[in-house]
């Protein structure tokens, strides 16, 4: 990915390329934050050059309220303004920021997606990561697994199901539970947002009961265009009660029918061959 001039104010990335499309989103950008939050050109212009200023060593160029103001109503024509101003409002304050920096150039409309632009911009590390979009070949229905920790005699395990979809642009993660364990009936959704960090996804999910943290970091096959991920390793932290709150290995793995949710002894399944790789990996303690 090429990178811009020698500003830090960007992180060392590239997002903006000059194509049509960008100089759109850009002028709708401009435009929106003109019509709808009132912000004045004058006012736009003024926190550019403080947000340019506080990188001393940027080399961006200067733009006038003049032709500030002619751009938001005609469009940019030249690259390093459009570089600039597309910078500037999917990366500098939180009131200019129009255009998402992680969300492959989308607008962050709602609360939703100005959340996950807001840490993906600010927690995902540069270079040698994966991409947000490479969660599409993440986006199916698994059988989830995973020691139980409602019977801790190591002899006891839950499979849940573990979907992942795309909604409003986003890669939205849900766990379903269906669990009866010495007597106790128990049905609880996670619903939350998945994110990749470096060489892992981590996903954050919420319920009425319990706060969950995912962390995946192997994959079969790797995630990649046009390619479905089958099976998936990882830990699960989750945070419910006044603790402790170890951390649960877990496999997931892709079905295309009905996922038969419950909680179960091991020695049920012993013989059965397609639970063997599954059992060992996820009895182990970490």
């Amino acid at each position: 990915m090429t990178k811009i001039g020698q500003s830090s104010l960007d992180g060392g990335k590239m997002s903006y390329t000059g194509t049509e499309e960008e100089r759109k989103i850009l002028q709708e950008a401009m435009q929106e934050l003109h019509d709808k939050r009132g912000v004045t050109d004058g006012e736009v212009v003024a926190a550019l050059g403080r947000w340019i200023e506080s990188d001393p060593k940027s080399n961006w160029p200067q733009i006038s309220v003049r032709t500030y103001n002619r751009y938001r109503r005609e469009g940019v024509k030249y690259y390093s303004n459009g570089n600039l101003l597309y910078t500037f409002l999917s990366r500098g304050p939180d009131r200019f920021r129009m255009i998402s920096s992680a969300l492959s150039g989308r607008r962050a409309f709602t609360d939703d997606q100005k959340f996950i632009d807001t840490l993906l911009t600010r927690f995902m590390p540069s270079g040698g990561s994966y991409e947000y979009s490479d969660i599409n070949s993440m986006s199916y229905t698994y059988e989830l697994y995973r020691r139980s920790w409602r019977v801790e005699d190591g002899n006891h395990f839950v499979r849940s199901l573990l979907r992942i979809e795309r909604e409003g642009g986003l890669y939205r993660i849900t766990e379903v539970q269906k669990i009866n364990a010495r007597g106790y009936e128990f049905n609880e959704t996670d619903e939350g947002w998945i994110i990749p960090y470096k060489s892992n996804f981590v996903a954050i999910t919420n319920s009425k009961n319990c706060m969950k943290f995912f962390v995946f970091h192997q994959f079969f096959p790797l995630p990649a265009k046009d390619q479905a991920v089958m099976e998936m390793r990882g830990n699960l932290i989750a945070v419910s009660g006044d603790g402790p709150h170890p951390s649960f290995r877990i496999l997931a793995r892709r079905v295309t029918g009905s996922v038969d949710m419950g909680h179960y002894r091991v020695d049920k399944f012993y013989g059965d061959e397609s639970m063997i790789d599954i059992l060992n990996y996820i009895m182990e303690k970490n």
